[in-house]
């Protein structure tokens, strides 16, 4: 099964393309609906980028009539610049033929002491919805605003939502078939090159000069550096979760 950002950029590329080809939009006014550059438009419409990702969405069921559907909405809100409306009809459209369902999503009431996989996907489920709203909340705000490093960090908050969305999906596609014996593919050795090499980024700081670039880039480069921290820290209890699997002959 496809990952949901494989599919978003499908549906993403897709849709650009029928509002080039076949409703006559500009490659600009493709570019504001979709939240993405001219030049990446071109890209699409010429066939140099994207055209691996959209064979392989091809194949799941009812996406031309989606795309279709999906880009007549689209270059309509475009004739009135409704421009925050366009990008969330692609993430809907997109949600939908991933095939991720919310139906009966809510958890409110789901005892806590142990789960059925029917409740764990609930759960889940929701938690996808949820991301989804947020990452289309962050690009009509970016795609709005006129503060170049505020468009910079919504578009990374909203990235970040789509990223644990897609986690999230892998997530909800395993409740049913649990991983077993996954730990034995990875080694500490490949885990230590791992490690060092998130740690070069660290060599070259450049907290120092957040002070010389003002606030709004400081803030930037704080959440590199949040990154930063994150990935190391991920790493070292990847580590130890794989010394422990050893330690208990797992492997």
């Amino acid at each position: 099964m496809q990952s949901f950002g494989n599919i978003l950029n499908a549906t993403r590329i897709s849709i650009a393309m029928e509002l080039v080809n076949e409703l006559g939009k500009s490659n600009k006014e493709v570019s504001a609906a979709l939240g993405i550059t001219p030049s990446a438009v071109s890209q699409y419409i010429k066939g140099k980028r994207g055209v691996s990702l959209k064979k392989d969405a091809n194949g799941l069921k009812g996406f031309d009539n989606a795309i279709k559907e999906a880009s007549d909405t689209i270059g309509k809100l475009i004739e009135i610049k409704e421009y925050e409306r366009c990008q969330g009809t692609v993430l809907k459209i997109a949600q939908e033929l991933a095939g991720i369902s919310l139906e009966g999503s809510k958890t409110d009431n789901i005892p806590k002491e142990k789960y059925s996989n029917v409740e764990i996907k609930s759960i889940l489920a929701e938690r996808i919805r949820r991301e989804h709203d947020s990452a289309m909340y962050f690009l009509g705000f970016a795609q709005s605003s006129g503060n170049h490093f505020a468009r910079i960090l919504f578009r990374q908050i909203a990235t970040d939502s789509l990223r644990h969305a897609d986690i999230v999906q892998a997530l909800f596609e395993r409740v049913d078939k649990p991983l077993r014996g996954e730990l034995g593919k990875v080694s500490i050795e490949v885990v230590d090159k791992l490690l060092d090499k998130a740690k070069e980024h660290k060599e070259i700081s450049i907290n120092d000069i957040k002070e010389r670039l003002g606030p709004e880039a400081g803030l930037l480069i704080e959440s590199i550096e949040m990154d930063d921290r994150e990935q190391i820290a991920l790493l070292k209890k990847f580590r130890s979760i794989i010394k422990q699997a050893i330690i208990k002959g797992i492997r």
